[in-house]
């Protein structure tokens, strides 16, 4: 209001204002009568109870809010403020905060995590303060400051909020530096410093009953279908839903928990000593179970803890033993290593911990009986590897060289890596004794120490927080062999003369009706072998021969009768024939050999015959030339029982010591068919095998089950999968590999591929086949680990390889985050989609970047293996 006239007298008077709103309240009451428990992977329904609170009825739209989460956040003079605080220039604690005044500053380095969108540092500030944020802790921007000088004390006390998204785009990190603006009295004061940011969601939300209509004053039960990712590590996650009609919404906070099953390591019996020598053997190490430590691996973030700086380390640790040594090993690969202490303050370098409790008494924090803390690091201010041992016969007050260990590293500088290998004498573990064992368990885990230039320092524990042996993971050793009789599936043999009674002879007459290219021979029941004549090849001109014997048969081509037939040279050639036998295996024979095949995690069943198949050529004097071997593999088919999971089942090589080979198998039309290279018994077996940590409810169990049996995918240990575990190129190859059944005709020639290492055979053939290409001319990085968006181009690649193109472009709609997809893998992720091989994960995001985890890796081979088939 104005004065109309400013001439005259006095201008408008007010005496009141009034402001009148209509308050517009949510329809809808919700409410769960229980917590939903639910495991990783697993879909549940939750039942809501809406109620229409109007007068009107509503259609419920239901949708789902963005996850919001703190990555970390502290106060001054706690414990964790330490982590981070890098300088302090005079600073001090007084009136709850820290605070630095006159010429005086403090500075912290927050690490800021790379799936953390729109990170946002949350600082309560108050005081004359002068906030400052940095990208290398050197080029300072004054981002903030108190601009009323004569403020004092708490008065201006509030929380102020930073996008620091650009700082941290480089080095993973911002420095935060707080200071004095005006130079007098109380200078900038911090209270609490918080980061946080968008969360990838943890729950895929699905609405069945969205847009329910409710009328007015009624209560109805609405589904929510939950699926938590498989790599969920929060417990309680927090998702919040919205229930909205009319532009108005209610949001509720859904009631999840999340079911862990902390898993068992398993330690495998190593059949030789293990050479310690700080470099890999995968021929003595392959079947050792990975424990990873990095900031993103499940199993830490489900069961372990983090202190300090966290990023870029990558560690791998595997145990095995035998009845003399616990074997380590560690491979790491970090920014920088600085190999700076030994003995006590081992822990404040780059170092690493084993915690052994041997009694398995789970309770009370170490150093007790039969508890020990193994110190070891790849280096020291001498660059050689050191081990140190805390016990409990002293209450861990003191660390003793570890001499009886043996420890040997290579530290590969420029690459950022090294390895280390330690066997530990369980002789040196003496508070308590322990006898090394089948089935025995002791309490166990693992914790990195990193330290960087510039006082950065992080720790990570595999599981637990600390010295808490109620937290540790329990460690069983398992597979040292027992003696076993060897079973013997050949057939008896006779040494008498050829019995002319028992043998089918195959006249020319028999081999002139063939139909549709084929000569068929069936096996007469009273007959145990069948007798080629001398001219076989001759005879079937173009066609194949077919001999079936006990519901197996086995195809020839001239060409390959001719090179069979080729066994006998010189005189014996003239008038040789080739003589085919398929005899069965006696059932109490294959049940011993089932019964060895099996054990807990693996049940395996007969799915047809056990036949014995022989091949010979017999010269014209009676001499007996065995054919050991096929030039040109031959095709071999056997017939399914009908009520055998043919999904599960394969050909299998039974060998003489009752052990079992995969050989494949097609099926079609109720028979598997198989290429083989020399003679030998064969079945068709159904192969069930389970894992502990992967329930039948797992949302991946029936493709790992799958491709179990197809030997494509193989556990971490006999009874552990690992599903949330994160897989490398050499892994990812070796899958690829098996599914497709590839064979390399040279070795690799990368110079990180060792022609010995057990992955090198599949590098070579998916590298020939154009599959897996190396990141340079030289090196393979098999130790890599693979992303969601190069699985997709592996993928098409295999399918190209096989089918000769890759598919069409996608006309389904595109993935939410297709902008995160590099421009490379968007033909290959469209393609992989159309083609059924790929999913997201949830809501329609298929997280490019993201690492892919095995039971993500056995889905595609298990979508690809199906797509080949077609």
């Amino acid at each position: 209001m104005t004065n109309a006239d400013p001439s005259r007298g006095f201008g408008p008077v007010m005496y009141s204002f009034t402001l009148s709103y209509e308050e517009r309240i949510p329809p809808f009451a919700v409410r769960a009568n229980d917590v939903l428990n639910i495991q990783p992977g697993e879909t549940k329904a939750l039942e809501l109870a809406v109620t229409n609170r109007d007068t009107v009825a509503h259609q419920a739209a239901m949708s789902v809010l963005p996850t919001l989460k703190d990555a970390l956040s502290f106060v001054p003079e706690s414990s964790s403020e330490g982590d981070y605080l890098i300088e302090n220039e005079g600073s001090a604690i007084s009136g709850g905060g820290r605070y630095a005044d006159g010429s005086n500053d403090f500075v912290y380095r927050i690490p800021v995590p790379q799936d953390l969108g729109n990170p946002v540092l949350k600082l309560t500030l108050s005081n004359r303060f002068e906030m400052s944020l940095s990208a290398d802790g050197t080029n300072w921007n004054v981002v903030d400051y108190e601009a009323d000088s004569s403020v004092e004390g708490s008065a201006n006390i509030r929380e102020r909020s930073y996008p620091v998204g650009s700082y941290a785009s480089v080095a993973e990190a911002v420095y935060v530096k707080i200071g004095d603006r005006y130079g007098q009295g109380w200078g900038g004061m911090l209270h609490k410093l918080t980061l946080s940011g968008d969360s990838e969601p943890e729950l895929a939300i699905a609405f069945p009953d969205d847009h329910i209509e409710i009328q007015p004053h009624q209560t109805r039960t609405i589904r929510v279908l939950i699926t938590p990712n498989a790599d969920i590590a929060t417990a309680s996650p927090q998702q919040p839903i919205r229930l909205s009609a009319g532009g108005i919404g209610s949001d509720y906070m859904l009631p999840v928990k999340i079911n862990f099953v902390k898993p068992v390591y398993a330690g495998h019996w190593a059949a030789a000593p293990i050479s310690v020598d700080g470099i890999v053997d995968e021929g003595e190490w392959s079947d050792a179970q990975d424990i990873v430590i990095n900031e993103r691996d499940p199993d830490l973030l489900r069961y372990g803890a983090l202190w300090g700086d966290t990023g870029h380390i990558d560690a791998r640790y595997r145990l095995k033993w035998d009845d003399t040594n616990l074997y380590v090993l560690e491979q790491r690969q970090d920014s920088e290593f600085l190999f700076t202490e030994t003995g006590a303050n081992m822990f404040s370098s780059t170092a690493s911990m084993l915690f052994l409790d041997t009694d398995h008494d789970k309770s009370g924090a170490a150093y007790r009986s039969g508890d020990y803390a193994v110190l070891f690091t790849a280096g020291g201010p001498d660059s050689q590897p050191h081990a140190y041992m805390r016990q409990g016969d002293d209450g861990g007050v003191q660390e003793y060289p570890l001499t009886d260990a043996v420890i040997q590293s290579k530290v590969d500088t420029a690459a950022h890596a090294y390895v280390l290998e330690m066997a530990i004498p369980w002789s040196a573990l003496r508070s308590t004794s322990f006898v090394p064992g089948n089935d025995e368990v002791a309490g166990m885990s693992v914790l990195s120490t990193r330290k960087l230039s510039g006082n950065v320092w992080g720790q990570l524990m595999w599981m637990g927080n600390g010295d808490d042996q109620a937290n540790w993971a329990d460690m069983k050793l398992v597979g040292k062999p027992a003696p076993e009789t060897p079973v013997d599936v050949t057939p008896p043999t006779s040494t008498s003369p050829i019995d002319s009674g028992s043998r089918q002879t195959v006249t020319a007459a028999d081999l002139k009706n063939a139909q549709d290219g084929i000569v068929r021979i069936k096996v007469l029941e009273n007959k145990e072998s069948v007798w080629l004549p001398t001219d076989i090849a001759d005879l079937i001109g173009s066609n194949r021969l077919q001999i079936e014997q006990h519901h197996m048969t086995v195809s020839f081509s001239r060409e390959q009768l001719q090179k069979i037939q080729s066994a006998a040279t010189g005189a014996q050639a003239a008038g040789a024939q080739i003589r085919f036998s398929a005899a069965l295996v006696p059932n109490e024979t294959v049940a011993t050999v089932l019964q060895g095949l099996n054990r807990s995690s693996l049940q395996v069943t007969a799915a047809g015959d056990v036949i014995d198949f022989k091949l010979d050529v017999v010269a014209a004097d009676g001499s007996v030339l065995p054919v050991a071997a096929f030039a040109d593999p031959l095709t071999l088919t056997l017939k399914v029982n009908p009520d055998a999971n043919a999904r599960l089942s394969g050909v299998y090589e039974i060998a003489a010591d009752g052990t079992a080979k995969y050989a494949g198998g097609d099926l079609t039309d109720g028979a598997m068919t198989v290429k083989i290279d020399h003679p030998a018994a064969y079945a068709v077996l159904e192969y069930d095998k389970t894992f502990s940590d992967v329930p039948s409810s797992f949302w991946a169990g029936e493709v790992i089950k799958l491709m179990a049996a197809k030997h494509v995918i193989e556990g971490v240990s006999d009874t552990r999968f690992e599903p949330q575990g994160i897989v490398t190129r050499a892994e990812f190859s070796a899958m690829i590999a098996r599914a497709l059944d590839l064979k390399a005709v040279n070795q690799a020639t990368f110079k990180d591929v060792d022609s010995t290492k057990w992955y090198a055979d599949s590098v070579a053939a998916v590298y020939e086949a154009g599959i897996v290409l190396g990141r340079s001319e030289d090196l393979f990085a098999p130790s890599d680990t693979i992303t969601r968006e190069e699985m997709a181009v592996l993928a098409i690649r295999a399918y190209a390889y096989k089918k000769g193109h890759a598919g069409a472009g996608a006309s389904t709609a595109p993935f939410n985050d297709l902008d995160q997809i590099h421009s490379w893998a968007q033909a290959a992720v469209s393609q992989a989609r159309e083609l059924g091989l790929l999913d997201g994960r949830g809501n329609n995001r298929f997280a490019p970047k993201e690492r892919l985890t095995r039971a993500e890796g056995a889905q595609i081979l298990s979508e690809l293996w199906v797509a080949l088939q077609q």
